[in-house]
């Protein structure tokens, strides 16, 4: 390790309580004084002339006053390899190899300035010491100071009195400072003592001892705090501590302390299987004594773990236990998180080879809505063997494709069972650069043997189904030119064909099935339902027209698609027994829309038209304004009609009608709002909603957020008795060191599409 690596490893150890999160390389582009490191005097000596590790002196003057000791004045220049030194008085002793400096020490190494009162410096053992320190790392944009700098024998570097800020002169916004910094490179670690951080004058970090690695290994250590504040928990502070356990190993346990509910207790461990190639987990731990409010204990267990035994068998478990429904409503941070209803628990084994991926598991789950009926709660997998194959024959057009599956279900208040399913197809792809012909052959066969069932209801119902189908289409394509750009211009009709007879399926059981929400790929889908339990019947034709526009890099710049299904028979399979047959003669009408104008503006529609009723069925419109990598600003509007019939319309009105405005759009140079508004028209309710702004200088960064969101339970209901849940968060961002405070970066690149942190 180089002098200047001690240095800066010293001016950076106030990250030691980050121990495994790399500070992010800082820009410094706001900055005056972008070049920090003083511009050397010109030499007259060349390094690539000498030999490595010779030493070269100019001075006004040299005496020799005896045997191998010689005095230099006046501009004194010591020259070794890329190193240069400049003082006013140097003592060099040829003998000892060593040099005193006096009268101002000037020394320059690649982007590192130090200079100091006097010095010393032996160039055989590399022992070295400077008082009055100075110094400058340009790549850093840092500069600070140290009574005295010390460089052992031992490679140990010992600095005291220590100051360190990435802020220019004469606006230290932010300084650290220690009392001890000690560095030694052989056993890799680095100890400061009293060690604080000041911002704007206000001490923000203070610890009395801190040990830290000297490279980029981990290291056991104090994480950064994280603060927060919401109407859920109070004041929230999380104090988290880095465990290196082993290389393949860490730990991080922390202590949360909310002023509304009391401290909380957290651990997670993870680990690697061998070099890691083959796998690893993560096991997660909260406990929570005594909920104030709440009045019970509550806890979290939680683990996520995937192995690869073999190049071709793997496994995976993903296990979560709560101790009650209300906890991540009350101690989760995301909507996404808080409205999860159910917890899914699965073990998986899986193998892969010839073609074959056959996977076996086990699947259940915990529900945290106790308010979702006993008879709607989904069913339990105990277990599931699921297995597909497919081959190319020697001409590769020729397809065999294969799917089966067994499987147990199992629940407490419905017919329960197991379910065997057999599908293999056969299919022909006859494909040119302007055409494309694929016919498919599917044969569906599913067997049931049946518990719990109503009497009169068969044990064993069983289902044989053939699917044909004929895909085809054609590509035509143009080149043009615009604005003088070259482009491509298509056009691709598609005729996609499906038949399936129909057979009774009133009596089979619905395990896992559900019916797929209606868009542009389901116009070529061969069921329209999910899963197994119901394969619909069809004599229809997809008739749809894709335009594309391509630029002279291959890249997209428009989509536009459209289409319909065209029906030659009533569907008489339904998903519920009861429920009428599908009459209509054609489909709704459906359309995309994807383009990208200039590299700024991106846009995305989708529309579904009812063209018997005269009005839209599905509509989705997203804009994004991007003129550059500080600004965005998207624009979202989403509305899904209401279908089903008016006995349950009286009960639930769930049509859905929603904007969402997001941006994040720069005040100046230095200062940047960040917002969103999540509102649902249909209740005439914010669903989610935050406002903040950001301020960035030369060497520190804020990030204040005040955030409103509805709570679990809100948001499928008729907008009344609603409970919403506020936060506020702040983080401060020392450039070149660390942050402070909650995570508000991430925050917003998940809530802000677009947005990217720029300090």
């Amino acid at each position: 390790m180089s002098h200047r690596d001690y240095l800066l490893a010293a001016a950076i150890m106030a990250a030691a309580y980050m121990p495994y999160h790399a500070v992010a390389a800082a820009d410094w582009s706001r900055c005056i004084d972008q070049e920090v490191v003083p511009v050397p005097p010109p030499w007259e000596a060349d390094a690539g002339r000498l030999e490595p590790g010779a030493v070269e002196l100019f001075a006004d003057e040299a005496v020799l006053e005896r045997d191998g000791i010689s005095v230099l004045r006046g501009d004194v220049r010591v020259l070794r390899d890329a190193d240069r030194l400049h003082g006013g008085v140097v003592v060099y002793d040829r003998d000892a190899d060593a040099m005193d400096i006096e009268d101002t020490v000037r020394y320059w190494s690649g982007d590192l300035y130090l200079s100091g009162s006097r010095g010393h410096y032996e160039f055989g053992t590399g022992e070295a010491w400077l008082d009055d320190v100075a110094f400058r790392l340009g790549g850093e944009h840092a500069r600070g100071s140290a009574g005295t700098v010390r460089l052992s024998t031992a490679d140990v570097l010992l600095m005291e009195d220590m100051t360190y800020t990435t802020c220019s002169p004469g606006a230290t916004d932010w300084q650290l400072s220690a009392d001890t910094v000690e560095l030694d490179r052989e056993s890799d670690v680095g100890v400061a003592r009293h060690v604080k951080v000041d911002f704007k004058g206000v001490p923000i970090f203070y610890s009395p001892y801190l040990s830290f690695p000297l490279s980029d290994t981990r290291k056991s250590g104090f994480l950064a705090p994280t603060i927060g504040q919401s109407t859920e928990t109070g004041v929230d502070v999380t104090i988290p501590y880095y465990w290196n356990i082993a290389p393949e190993r860490d730990a991080t346990l922390a202590v949360r302390h909310m002023s509304d509910r009391g401290t909380m207790l957290q651990g997670e461990y993870r680990y690697l299987m061998d070099d890691g190639d083959d796998g690893g987990g993560i096991f997660n731990l909260e406990y929570l004594p005594d909920d104030d409010q709440f009045g019970e204990d509550r806890s979290l267990i939680a683990l996520e773990h995937q192995h690869r035994i073999t190049p071709h068998w793997r496994t995976r478990v993903d296990f979560t236990n709560l101790s009650d429904g209300e906890y991540l409503d009350d101690l989760g941070t995301s909507l996404s998180v808080s409205s999860t209803r159910f917890l899914r628990r699965q073990a998986e084994l899986r193998y892969t080879r010839y073609g074959w991926n056959v996977r076996g598991r086990v699947e259940h789950f915990q529900i945290l809505d106790e308010d979702i009926r006993q008879s709607s709660r989904p069913y339990r997998r105990l277990p599931q063997l699921h297995a597909t194959y497919s081959k190319l024959f020697g001409d590769r057009r020729t397809r065999l494709d294969f799917t089966g599956e067994a499987v147990a279900f199992d629940q407490d208040a419905r017919v329960e069972g197991e379910r065997y399913h057999l599908a293999p197809a056969l299919s022909y792809q006859y494909r040119t650069p302007g055409t494309f012909l694929v016919p498919r052959l599917t044969l569906n066969y599913t067997t049931y043997d049946l518990a719990n069932r109503q009497p009169g209801e068969p044990a064993t119902p069983d289902r044989t189904v053939p699917v044909l189908s004929v895909d085809s289409g054609l590509v035509f394509d143009r080149p043009f030119t615009w604005g003088g750009g070259g482009f491509l211009h298509t056009l691709e009709p598609r005729v996609f064909y499906l038949y399936v007879p129909e057979r009774d399926q009133d009596d089979l059981p619905l395990f896992d099935t559900g019916e797929f929400s209606f868009n542009f790929s389901q116009l070529f889908r061969e069921n329209r339902f999910s899963g197994v339990d119901r394969i619909n019947d069809a004599n229809q034709a997809t008739v749809a027209l894709t335009s594309r526009v391509l630029g002279g890099d291959g890249g997209e710049r428009l989509r536009a698609s459209v289409g319909r299904i065209y029906y030659f028979s009533d569907r008489e399979v339904t998903r519920r027994p009861n429920d009428p047959a599908l009459t209509a003669d054609t489909s709704d009408v459906v359309a995309e829309l994807a383009a990208e104008f200039a590299r700024r503006w991106r846009l995305r529609a989708g529309l579904q038209w009812d063209e018997e009723n005269d009005w839209v069925e599905k509509g989705t419109t997203q804009l994004r304004y991007q003129p550059n990598q500080q600004a965005v600003v998207n624009l979202a509007y989403r509305f899904v009609r209401d279908r089903r019939d008016e006995r349950e319309r009286r009960r639930k009105d769930r049509t859905i009608e929603q904007t969402d405005v997001s941006a994040r759009w720069p005040l100046g140079t230095s200062t940047a709002l960040v917002g969103r508004w999540n509102y649902e028209l249909t209740n005439n309710r914010t669903l989610e909603s935050f406002v903040g702004v950001e301020y960035e200088n030369c060497c520190w960064g804020v990030r204040a957020v005040a955030r409103r969101f509805l709570k679990d339970g809100d948001l499928a209901i008729d907008g009344t008795d609603t409970d919403y849940s506020t936060g506020f968060f702040v983080q401060l961002e020392l450039k070149g060191l660390a942050g402070v405070g909650s995570k508000a970066a991430s925050f917003l690149e998940g809530q802000i599409p677009g947005y990217q942190n720029t300090f």
